[in-house]
């Protein structure tokens, strides 16, 4: 399965000026979890809602708190590649990225709901095993002499 089967197309940026509250506020009222910083129409990095947690951190521009530079994906690479990105990196989402351009963005819940969808599929009937038939010595023969 391929990312740009599975990824979010519209994705929400913000500009590294944005102060940690504005950023928390503004996904808040999205109710989205992550967001692309880009400055001068390219990605510089990526925050999550878990980034902008931190009211000790309000007033400070979103550049104190971003992932970067953001860890980025194809929209024609698999979904395994994503997935052990992911994990190699400890990020919780991609920005997918044709030509340099922003085209969407895959998260961990997208994985999730992937791998989920699994259970839910029919299998295939299963096969019938096949039988070969091993030849026995024919009654009388002296062991060994077929």
């Amino acid at each position: 399965m391929r990312i740009h089967e599975i990824m979010t197309k519209h994705v929400e940026t913000i500009p590294p000026t944005w102060t940690v509250d504005e950023t928390a506020d503004f996904m808040s009222q999205k109710r989205i979890r992550h967001l692309v910083v880009k400055a001068d129409g390219k990605i510089v990095g990526v925050v999550s809602d878990r980034d902008v947690h931190f009211p000790a951190l309000f007033g400070e521009t979103v550049t104190e708190v971003m992932t970067e530079p953001a860890i980025t994906i194809g929209p024609n690479d698999t979904v395994r590649t994503a997935a052990n990105r992911m994990r190699n990196r400890s990020v919780s989402s991609l920005p997918v990225v044709e030509q340099g351009n922003l085209v969407g963005i895959v998260t961990v819940a997208d994985l999730l709901h992937v791998l989920g969808g699994g259970a839910d599929r029919r299998t295939p009937r299963p096969r019938a095993a096949l039988h070969h038939r091993v030849p026995h010595r024919a009654r009388g023969r002296a062991a060994g002499a077929w």
